[in-house]
């Protein structure tokens, strides 16, 4: 019997991203469906009521499960995505060398906290993030704009915007995913490495910045 899978996001075009990316990666094996808050005004209680004969379903943020967390009972199975970069975006951000000072773009402070959260981890630490979100009162005077699949949002006034892809569901979350269905045997599939080598791992920041530290040390050992 083929599975079925629910994604719950609050904006629709995320719920969509994620969509495609794991019917790609689960093939026929999983039907998938997406839900958003975003999306013809639904509540949490008509989402439960969507969602309730899935086998899981997978939140994009905590502060989504803890909106719905009440409705839930203990038979669902829930996942609560973790993120990261596509290579593509990774690259675009590392190509920034002139930027130390930059708008971030998303639809919520909480999305666009959690967004600047994950470049740091990534190793752009060295470039300070501003967060700008819709409905915000002021926005700030900052010529750099980067977002992640927002770009309804950046304010006019940004002269350089650079989109990075919606975020990404990171490998330990597929691999939570499989499980939570019960096709653990299927994570060998091409499919799935093909889409893990889409994404930027944690690593890759450790790596980055050991990469410029190494670097600095070689330029201080020629003076």
């Amino acid at each position: 019997m083929t599975k079925k899978l629910g994604i719950v996001t609050f904006s629709a075009a995320v719920g969509r991203s994620y969509k495609e990316n794991l019917e790609k990666v689960f093939g026929d094996d999983v039907d998938i469906f997406d839900f958003s808050f975003e999306n013809n005004n639904f509540d949490s209680q008509n989402i439960i009521n969507q969602i309730k004969n899935l086998d899981t379903i997978l939140i994009s943020t905590y502060s989504q499960y803890e909106m719905l967390r009440n409705y839930l009972t203990d038979d669902f199975n829930v996942v609560i995505a973790k993120l990261t970069l596509s290579k593509k975006g990774y690259n675009i951000l590392k190509s920034l060398t002139d930027v130390d000072t930059a708008m971030l773009v998303n639809l919520s402070p909480e999305m666009a906290a959690e967004t600047i959260g994950l470049l740091y981890q990534l190793g752009f630490d060295y470039i300070k993030f501003i967060p700008v979100y819709p409905n915000m009162g002021k926005i700030p005077n900052i010529d750099v704009a980067v977002t992640t699949g927002e770009m309804r949002f950046v304010p006019q006034r940004a002269k350089r915007v650079y989109d990075l892809g919606h975020r990404l569901i990171d490998e330990s979350t597929i691999v939570e995913l499989f499980i939570s269905l019960g096709l653990e045997e299927y994570l060998a599939n091409k499919s799935v490495s093909e889409y893990f080598d889409t994404l930027v791992t944690y690593n890759i920041g450790v790596e980055y910045l050991l990469g410029k530290s190494n670097a600095l040390k070689t330029s201080l050992m020629l003076f």
